[in-house]
């Protein structure tokens, strides 16, 4: 079973970019309004019939990268009503046939409220829980799979922690780490990682061709001069020279997520490799300051971020 498929089936670990997450006993919510918290029994777990409860929490949601998940103060050029993220907890059981039922415990996804538009905050929503739909999805996948000895599921349960790297009027940006159990030996493996940021006018998720001006070799070689030095914790990460292949889904084995990909903070672009190995065992993270990266991102995904990081910004 290849890193994807060991990181469906292992315990998880939040990496470095993980910092910044609610914790287990503090998830967190900010103004969670109609037809938020109840509707986050959709996606997977729906279609598999689970029985689904969402908890909402009370504190304030905490940034990775400084500030909080809720903005109030709005300014001349912000929505009138600006919207809010925070984390709730999701639970739920699934059965799987000939298997350990699916257990969904206390995994946290983050919620917006607050969008005028009915249609596109749900789809804000939709994306906003996904990577941990396709996470519920590839663990159930595995664990009805076929296995012997020692690899038999005695259990099958699924958490997540969820830090927001950058809430603002426009943009979410989230950063998931997953633990799943099936009480044998492939729980030894690490967890996977994976993240979301959503355009909030429009609902949609935004990928790397989405963000990065430009998406062919050389802009991506471009990206590769802008990231700092590696340090211990990540110089294992990548397996040669930062590339295309890094931001593309690889679905061997796990759920179908790039191994390399972008995140935005309140100061940085942050790079996260999230598929862990023996030697990037809890994935890496690189932060590539607006002053430089501002020649890398798209005008208007720019325009969306704190100061508006433009090209040749110094």
């Amino acid at each position: 079973m290849g890193a994807a498929g060991a990181g469906a089936a292992g315990a998880g670990g939040a990496g470095a970019a993980g910092t910044g997450a609610a914790g287990a006993g503090g998830a967190a919510s900010v103004g969670v309004g109609a037809g938020g918290a109840g509707a986050a029994g959709g996606g997977v777990l729906a279609a598999t019939g689970a029985k689904v409860a969402v908890a909402v929490g009370t504190a304030t949601v905490v940034a990775a990268g400084g500030g909080t998940a809720a903005y109030v103060a709005a300014g001349d050029d912000d929505p009138a009503v600006r919207p809010v993220a925070a984390v709730t907890t999701v639970r739920s059981s699934s059965p799987i046939p000939g298997r350990p039922v699916l257990q969904v415990q206390n995994a946290q996804i983050v919620r917006v409220s607050g969008l005028p538009d009915g249609p596109v905050l749900q789809r804000a929503n939709a994306a906003l829980r996904a990577p941990l739909d396709r996470q519920i999805a590839s663990f159930r996948r595995y664990i009805a799979g076929s296995h012997t000895g020692a690899n038999v599921p005695r259990c099958a349960t699924v958490g997540s922690k969820a830090a927001v790297h950058y809430s603002g009027p426009r943009l979410v940006s989230v950063f998931y780490s997953f633990q799943t159990r099936s009480c044998s030996v492939a729980d030894e493996t690490p967890g996977l990682m994976d993240t979301v940021t959503v355009d909030l006018r429009t609902g949609r998720a935004l990928g790397p061709a989405d963000i990065l001006r430009d998406y062919s070799a050389a802009g991506i070689a471009a990206v590769a001069r802008a990231m700092p030095p590696s340090t211990e914790e990540n110089r294992y990460c990548l397996d040669g020279p930062l590339r295309r292949a890094h931001f593309e889904p690889d679905a061997s084995g796990g759920p179908a997520v790039a191994p390399m990909q972008i995140t935005f903070t309140p100061n940085s672009l942050r790079l996260n490799y999230v598929v862990p190995q023996v030697e990037c065992w809890s994935g890496g993270t690189w932060n590539v300051p607006y002053a430089r990266a501002g020649e890398l991102i798209k005008p208007d995904v720019a325009a969306l971020l704190p100061s508006a990081p433009s090209p040749g910004r110094t």
